[in-house]
């Protein structure tokens, strides 16, 4: 019953049918009750029963128990009763027979509502098991948000009727209300979320709100103190309840005027306090106090009750809602609509754009009776309640304007646009030295200065905008919010006109050596000079005019004069010029030819001490081959090319079976070190076994075994004898101490020699390995290599390899081609000479 009546009584503080603060004396007294053990109906509660009237309870309480039975039916059918029918139908379950149960609830309200009863439905739900404590404070909760929403769709249509905003706004805005309802649990009002997305002014929502009567009169005091937009609107809040109060003879005159003046004194002291620079005298002075609203003044100065201002604020804000009325169309007197006929045809409103300013044209002069609460009300009617200009009213009443003239009555505030400053984050480069950036590098960034928001003549806001953006986006640059990345690598340049874009071509006009920028980017890279640098420059493509040093390059090189000492690493194609000392390796043709301008025709082009891979075509025009390598997986084409002393061209052969072959070459080279090793190590230990002499010995025993066979043995030949063993012993020990001391080194040596051994057996079985490799790969490949020599002059000596064989020619030829024929029955590859 106590959480029942806290239910109740909350709606009832939702729908703003109680105060704040009979809210609070009826929830201590329903507590009370609670500690001593008693609970209540709520119309039993005696400071209840005069807080409101009865019959409005009744209503209320009616209207609550029909969206609580219709939010409970729906909970117990989607959550409840699908498991209840997973157990089985049974009359012990409170679920059983839900239609009847909800049908006799129903009429059990409807009927507590006719007898003026008033009775709890959510503990008939607890009372049938139905449903628990928690449950039914989730079905309060969503009861009050549906009692919340309803108001607010109202407030909507308010809003909408009057221009004050549109559906798609307040639509927007209630689908926000649902959301934050579902994530935090608490109930916004739409207008304070229009408020907060600036799409609303505070005056608008008050307004409305007062209209729908959602302002409690506790809020009134609040509400009139901070409802001045302006200055005027304020000087003329302060009048009229200056006027009132006079009026119901609560004051002096004399009070009044002096409560006015002081107000003025403080507001004007504190704008001034708000005008002074931050350097002048403003640092030293004490700020002035916020001037105080009127009401305040006369409580605290001058002696005015707290019950005579509150009665003083309901009659003004009575005379609110009235003007309010007249705005929005709602409740007006017919004196009011016969008074506003009449000045539609003395006067005309035009606007500027947005509605900034309003002007008033006169139709025809202005009679004497007209006062300016007449102008004021039709402004009103006219929704023109922001900014009025009280001199253009006087203006008018005293005839200071002639017929078809304009003079502005109102004027809004203007929006205060963003303001977008413009951020690089790279420094611009010289030509020699360019500034180079990486793919998805940030660029720049664009700083936003926050403006504000305009409000027109209306009350209604004015969207502010953003400058136009300072950066525009040139090619290859892409831009997220307020950022600009780059979209590939390249040089960056950012022009007069605000253009930001990425060059993928880094253009170096000279040379390019260490003191250059470091190149290690997926673009173009153009050096109209040599290329000096010691370290790797790794790029997409290369143009230069010569190369010294190591280039790895993405794609495709073209050099156009001499390469020396480099090593060039290339995907795509490679077009070179001369080239000495050098390295070149690409998966696709490397051609190596005269350029058509520019070129002495009686110079040859050379490629000298040298190694060219390609794992397709090599082709060579009118170049002097001298000491150097020429691989090509596919194809050799030589035309007008001599090809001199110590030269070898292998046809046939892609890069992966090349690099296999250089192990295969690495393996021999340390098989023929190993070998020799051995050889060194068996040669001294071989003279390590000649240096040990074994100690002869047989003489002296030949004399002893001559000694012994004597029968008559005289001393001195006993002497002999014992002379010429102990010479043998000494011999004998002499040779054990030098075996003993040769030991570890003999021993040390054979497992030396063992482990070389195992090391060349190791090298065997690896190179039997590539070797299956390679003749697999050269199983999957079905191209046919060829070397087309026509035209070429290839000296003695010359290598010519195909795979496995190799064929030295014995003199001089000149227009061969040696192409390449597996043989199926000796399963080998030969070479065949074709002559052309």
């Amino acid at each position: 019953m106590y959480q029942s009546n806290l239910r109740l009584l909350n709606i009832l503080r939702v729908k703003k049918l109680i105060s704040k603060n009979k809210y609070e004396v009826t929830k201590k007294v329903l507590e009370k009750e609670l500690t001593q053990g008693r609970q209540p109906s709520l119309n039993a509660v005696e400071p209840f029963k005069d807080i409101i009237q009865n019959e409005t309870l009744w209503r209320e309480f009616f209207k609550y128990n029909q969206i609580f039975l219709k939010l409970s039916r729906q909970f117990i059918t989607n959550t409840l009763f699908p498991k209840s029918k997973d157990i089985g139908d049974s009359q012990d379950d409170p679920f059983f027979d839900l239609d009847n149960i909800f049908k006799e609830l129903q009429e059990t309200a409807t009927e507590d509502y006719l007898q003026k009863r008033l009775k709890n439905i959510d503990l008939a739900l607890l009372e049938r098991k139905l449903m628990d404590s928690s449950q039914l404070e989730f079905i309060h909760n969503n009861a009050v948000h549906l009692e919340i929403k309803a108001m607010d769709k109202k407030f909507g249509e308010i809003a909408v009727k009057n221009q004050f905003s549109t559906k798609k706004i307040i639509d927007n805005a209630l689908s926000e209300q649902t959301r934050l309802y579902l994530q935090t649990k608490k109930n916004h009002i739409i207008g304070d979320i229009l408020v907060t997305r600036k799409e609303m002014t505070p005056e608008i929502r008050d307004e409305i709100l007062l209209i729908q009567n959602r302002i409690l009169e506790e809020d009134w005091a609040s509400l009139l103190r901070e409802s001045a937009a302006s200055v005027i609107q304020e000087q003329e809040k302060n009048a009229m309840f200056g006027a009132i109060l006079l009026k119901e003879k609560l004051m002096d005159e004399q009070d009044v005027r002096a409560a006015l003046q002081l107000q003025k004194l403080e507001r004007k002291a504190y704008e001034d306090y708000q005008k002074e620079d931050i350097g002048s005298k403003k640092q030293d002075l004490a700020p002035p106090r916020k001037p105080r609203w009127i009401g305040d003044i006369l409580v605290d100065d001058y002696g005015l009750s707290e019950k005579n201002r509150e009665k003083i604020v309901a009659k003004q804000l009575q005379q609110k809602i009235k003007i309010i009325n007249i705005k929005m169309g709602g409740n007006i007197k017919s004196a009011h609509q016969e008074m506003i006929r009449e000045l539609d045809s003395y006067f005309q409103v035009h606007y500027t754009e947005n509605r900034l300013q309003a002007f008033i044209k006169l139709n025809k002069e202005i009679p004497s009776s007209m006062t300016s609460m007449n102008i004021m009300l039709w402004l009103y009617q006219k929704k023109i309640t922001k900014g009025l200009i009280n001199p253009s009213i006087y203006s008018l009443l005293e005839n200071k304007v002639k017929p078809g003239d304009k003079v502005m009555i109102a004027k809004g505030e203007a929006p205060v646009h963003d303001k977008l400053t413009p951020n690089l984050h790279f420094k611009k480069g010289d030509a020699l030295r360019p500034v180079i950036v990486h793919k998805k590098n940030r660029l720049a960034s664009i700083h936003r200065t926050m403006g504000k928001a305009g409000i027109n003549v209306n009350q209604c806001f004015i969207a502010k905008h953003a400058e136009a953006c300072p950066i525009q986006t040139g090619v290859n640059v892409i831009r997220k919010n307020n950022e600009f990345f780059a979209a590939c690598d390249g040089v960056p340049d950012f022009s007069e006109k605000g253009v930001l874009s990425i060059s993928p071509v880094i253009d170096i006009p000279g040379d390019l050596d260490d003191t250059g920028p470091s190149i290690n980017h997926d673009c173009e890279v153009c050096v109209h000079g040599l290329i000096l640098s010691s370290g790797k420059i790794k790029c997409k493509k290369l143009t230069a005019e010569g190369i010294k040093g190591a280039i790895l390059s993405l794609d495709k090189i073209t050099v156009n004069a001499l390469i020396e000492d480099a090593r060039i690493n290339a995907s795509g194609e490679v077009q070179l010029s001369s080239i000495r000392n050098s390295e070149v390796t690409s998966l696709r043709t490397v051609l190596i030819q005269k350029k058509q301008a520019g070129t002495n025709p009686s110079h040859s082009l050379f490629v000298s001490h040298s190694v060219i891979d390609s794992d397709d075509v090599c082709i060579f025009t009118d170049v002097d081959i001298t000491s150097s390598m020429i691989r090509a997986k596919n194809k050799i084409i030589l035309r007008k090319v001599k090809v001199e002393n110590d030269c070898k061209l292998v046809a046939g052969d892609s890069l992966a079976v090349i690099a296999q072959k250089k192990d295969l070459e690495r393996i021999e080279k340390e098989k023929k070190r190993v070998k020799e090793n051995i050889q060194s190590l068996e040669q001294q230990l071989k003279e390590l076994f000649s240096s040990l002499e074994k100690k002869d010995i047989s003489d002296f025993e030949a004399e002893v075994a001559l000694l012994n066979v004597r029968r008559q043995k005289t001393m001195a030949d006993l002497d002999r004898i014992r002379e010429l063993k102990k010479k043998i012993r000494a011999l004998k020990k002499e040779s054990e101490k030098e075996y003993n001391e040769s030991g570890d080194m003999f021993l040390n040596m054979s497992q030396r020699i063992s482990d070389e051994k195992k090391r060349v057996e190791k090298l065997e079985q690896e190179k039997s390995l590539i070797q299956k490799k390679i003749i697999d790969m050269y199983k999957k490949e079905k191209n046919r290599p060829e070397i087309d020599a026509r035209k070429a002059v290839i000296s003695k000596g010359t290598v010519i390899q195909f795979r496995f064989t190799s064929l030295v020619l014995e003199s001089e030829s000149t227009g061969f081609v040696f192409r390449e024929e597996y043989d199926t029955l000796s399963r080998r590859y030969e070479i065949k000479q074709h002559r052309w």
